[in-house]
């Protein structure tokens, strides 16, 4: 693709991307929607040449890795997304001193509630990329580990939910906080609390639509 080869010969030097994150990683999710299997590899190597300019950021990037991995089966991101998870959250303290709606998702908190979210999505058989439904964790590689977060992060969807419902108001308004709206929405329909769930699915289709290039699941069939 003439689009990949360009972003792959982006040089450092020439350019000030490093000054605008947020517009690094628009790029970067917008890459994640439209790439194909064929170029999988060409979209990782645009993730690292991304981590070379915002290398303060590359836990981001290691979430739209494992997005990657998970959109098209590659790997189970499982341990990646429990892993950063971990670290974000060692950095973020108290959730009590956080101003609501006031962090980005660059920020821990930000951190955390993206790995959660990617976390949710790929062992609620979504795609983290496209929120579509794919293939059953069965028919591939399942994470082996004896790691205490990844067991109690993967045990109990509930476990999950109640960290994501902490994080959520906390994050500014952001195609993060869509994805968040939409995988609690999900969960609270499926829990038959369809005036949560249409409440919070109201907050996440516009902001998807004007930000990401895909057609979510139905909600409220």
């Amino acid at each position: 693709m003439k689009f990949f080869d360009k972003l792959d010969k982006f040089n450092k030097k020439d350019s000030e991307l490093d000054k605008y994150p947020e517009a690094i990683f628009a790029i970067a999710h917008f890459c994640l929607t439209v790439v194909s299997r064929e170029h999988v590899d060409d979209m990782g190597s645009i993730l690292k040449i991304f981590q070379d300019y915002v290398p303060e950021h590359r836990n981001v990037v290691r979430l739209l890795e494992g997005a990657l991995q998970a959109h098209f089966q590659l790997h189970n991101p499982i341990g990646l997304f429990c892993k950063t998870y971990q670290r974000a959250k060692r950095l973020t303290g108290s959730l009590d001193e956080l101003k609501p709606m006031m962090q980005d998702g660059f920020h821990p908190v930000g951190i955390q509630a993206r790995a959660l979210a990617y976390l949710h999505l790929f062992i609620d058989e979504l795609s983290p990329v496209s929120l579509q439904r794919q293939q059953s964790l069965d028919e591939i590689s399942e994470e082996s580990s004896e790691d205490e977060i990844i067991d109690q992060l993967c045990a109990s969807e509930d476990v999950r939910i109640e960290l994501l419902t902490e994080l959520y108001p906390l994050l500014s308004p952001c195609t993060l906080k869509a994805i968040i709206a939409f995988v609690l929405s999900v969960y609270h329909k499926d829990q038959n609390d369809v005036h949560l769930a249409e409440k919070l699915a109201f907050e996440s289709v516009p902001r998807m639509r004007s930000s990401i290039n895909f057609v979510p699941v139905k909600m409220c069939a």
